[in-house]
């Protein structure tokens, strides 16, 4: 019987990468998760979208085991990666308050 245990390890260093990478795949949202909230600035209704973390799990070890990749990933895909930031656009299904007017007075 020959001794497999080179090949084994062999294996396992090769799977290392591949498993990294795919890793990296699944968990990274270039631009960041979109989060919706909803404002009101002087009496209209806005949706405020923030984009917060990049990474389907909220970890700072996330950010951290990946950030090689995710250096790599924002030189060939920056157009992904320019999504970032807060929005605020006006939310057209709250249309704005009705502000009561006070009748004039009789000028008489």
């Amino acid at each position: 019987m020959t001794n497999r245990a080179p090949l084994i390890v062999a294996i396992v260093l090769l799977l290392l990468p591949v498993l990294y990478v795919g890793s990296y795949l699944a968990l990274v949202v270039p631009g960041g998760i979109p989060r919706v909230g909803v404002s009101n600035v002087d009496g209209r209704m806005f949706r405020q979208i923030s984009r917060e973390h990049d990474y389907r799990i909220d970890s700072e070890l996330a950010s951290w085991l990946f950030w090689p990749l995710e250096q790599i990933d924002r030189k060939m895909r920056p157009e992904a990666w320019e999504q970032s930031g807060n929005l605020l656009e006006e939310d057209v299904r709250f249309p704005p308050p009705l502000v009561p007017t006070s009748p004039k007075p009789n000028s008489e």
